[in-house]
């Protein structure tokens, strides 16, 4: 499969089962905070009893996005940063700083895991926790 089949066939299956949820860039600091929000559609699931058991806390879920809504809103944009933390891929979500409102909770990201099929982004798993 082309990573456009993938990312088709992910897109399928999210629409189908998923949920929408917010991915929140968040920029700024001190009181001066910006976010830039954008819906996605979303796998939503709750831990697993070997998670649990290997101490990640209950507060946490794993989510699996698309890159599709992402890149159509140009969240937050797509060019290669030469700044800390030196994301090579921006649309990938930052650990401890972006957020994502799931179920009508605000959730810190702990966990990004983005997979690339040839070069191209098709699919980014999170664990968000709050």
């Amino acid at each position: 499969m082309s990573p456009q089949e993938i990312i088709s066939s992910l897109d399928s299956n999210l629409q189908a089962i998923g949920e929408d949820i917010v991915l929140r860039y968040v920029a700024g600091s001190g009181g001066t905070e910006t976010a830039l929000d954008v819906v996605c559609r979303a796998r939503v699931t709750s831990l697993s009893n070997e998670e649990i058991a290997a101490g990640i806390t209950q507060d946490q879920q794993n989510v699996i996005i698309s890159p599709t809504q992402i890149t159509a809103a140009g969240w937050p944009g797509t060019a290669p940063s030469n700044a800390p933390p030196f994301q090579p891929d921006q649309r990938i979500p930052r650990v401890n700083v972006d957020q994502a409102i799931v179920q009508g909770r605000l959730r810190t990201i702990m966990f990004v895991a983005p997979q690339f099929i040839n070069g191209t982004l098709v699919r980014i798993d999170m664990r968000v926790s709050g």
